[in-house]
This record gives C-alpha cells, structure tokens and sequence, in this order.
C-alpha cells in the first residue's frame, strides 16, 4: 500500500534541498564575483548541470546577475551578486587586508612593465622607473574596505582591459596587475547554459602480443658433417675392407684429414666404432 503521506512530504523535502543547494551557490558568488559555472562546479565537487540550475533559481529570485564571454575558444558563464556594483574596467579593486594600508596615500605610482602587466607603487622605484616604457600617476580613493585605482584611459585602452580578465598580486607597498586572458562578452538569455570545458587527451596504449617461435637453431659449437651432429649415435657404413659391414659409431668433431687415410666415405668423418 502507497504511504501518501510520504508522497506529500517529497516535493517539500525536494525543495528544501533545492534552498539549501542555492544558498551554498549563491555563498560562494558573494565571495568570489565574476566566478564562473565551472569553477563553482569544481570546488564543490558537483555537476555543471546541478550548479547552472541553482544559478536559473537564483535569477528568478533576482539574487544574480550572469555574463556570458568567449573565453579561449570556450562559451564562460560568469555570475555575480545583484547587489555587486559592476565597476568600469579601468577600475581596479585593491583589498585592504592584503597590503599596508596607512601606507597608501591619495596618489599611486603606475608603471607598465610589459604588454600584459602594470605595477602600483605607493612610492617611485627605481628600477620600475627605468625598465618601464610608460610612467604616470592615479588618484586612490577608498570604499568598503577597497581602495580603488583608476587607470588612465590610455593605459586601460592599451592593455584593452574591456575585454580581459585579470589578477592582482599585493605587498604591503604595490600591487601588480597581470592580464591573463582576452574575452568577448556574447549576448544571450540569463538561463542559457554554459559549455563545460573539455580537455582531450591521447593515451600511447602498450600492446602484448604472443607468438609462437620458430626452433631454436643450434649453437655455433655444434658442427655437422653431412647429415649428422657431433655427439649424435648414428649407423654408418664401413668401407675399405672386403666385406662390408655397418657399426653403430658416435660422431665427433671432424680432425685433420691424412692423405694415407684407408678410409674411403663420400663425406668423411671421424667415428668411434663400439
């Protein structure tokens, strides 16, 4: 018999799972903005699938907001808390527990070190000074824990931070921005899926393969002498003698034949007669 009390209690047992799958996701956007499917995915050990449809809830509640970019060749989608100010692109966030903040003033040195990387210094460094190829200033200002560099236009249009994605490495006095890949953001629904990332891989698989080997040759000590094997018993003829007869004899290694020999075979050999 069905307990239809068990029946009734299953979607509220389901949706409770669902909440709680939700508030785990949504946890993790907070802290980390802009993260993707994936990574969620990843760290909590669970499905694309289970976490793109926690993000789907989150949106029609309105607790998330969601960019899809082409990121090496791949569809990326990013998610971020309603509530997250997205900043221009030229903005860059500086926490303050990862660095000295009483030794950050209104203004920053900026320096471009290379084609994918610009330091912030909160004093001139004399290397950076003269290895950079271009040298300017920005205005800090702080907020909510964060200080706030604003880039140049002309720096942010070079390093065409609009489309890139970056990280920032901290010390106490400077900060190091790197842009590690290019995106393209891509207008589709909130709900459409990401594509997960595949990885191909080609395997050099060792094969056995058993085969029947062909007799074994003799060693280059055996010698033969017509038809026969040094060592082997065999039934040869004697000749030279007026009757003829047949010994069982043992064949040897073949000597030195003499000219006075009274033996007389077709292929000599030396016997032993028993």
């Amino acid at each position: 018999m069905i307990d239809m009390k068990s029946l009734s209690g299953a979607p509220i047992a389901m949706r409770n799972r669902g909440l709680e799958t939700d508030d785990i996701v949504l946890r993790i956007i907070r802290e980390k903005p802009g993260t993707t499917v994936h990574e969620i995915a990843d760290y909590l050990g669970w499905t694309n699938g289970k976490v793109d449809g926690s993000i789907n809830r989150l949106l029609k509640k309105g607790k998330v907001q969601v960019e899809h970019v082409i990121r090496r060749r791949a569809l990326i989608k990013k998610v971020y808390p309603i509530e997250k100010k997205v900043r221009p692109s030229n903005v860059i966030e500086i926490p303050k527990e990862e660095i000295a903040a009483n030794m950050w003033k209104d203004e920053v040195f900026l320096y471009s070190l290379s084609r994918s990387s610009v330091a912030i210094s909160t004093t001139k460094f004399e290397e950076w000074e003269e290895k950079a190829f271009w040298k300017g200033t920005a205005v800090v200002e702080d907020e909510n824990g964060k200080l706030l560099v604003k880039l140049p236009e002309k720096l942010s249009s070079f390093y065409r931070l609009e489309n890139s994605e970056i990280s920032l490495s901290t010390s106490e006095d400077f900060a190091l921005v790197t842009v590690e890949s290019t995106i393209v953001p891509v207008q589709l629904p909130p709900s459409y899926p990401s594509i997960p990332r595949l990885r191909k891989t080609q395997y050099l698989i060792m094969v056995e393969k058993i085969e029947q080997e062909d007799v074994v040759p003799p060693s280059s000590d055996v010698e033969f002498y017509d038809k026969y094997i040094v060592g082997e018993d065999v039934s040869i003829a004697r000749v030279g003698s007026s009757i003829s007869k047949t010994n069982n004899v043992i064949v040897q290694k073949k000597e030195k034949e003499s000219s006075t020999t009274s033996q007389k075979v077709e292929n000599p050999v030396l016997v032993v007669v028993k």
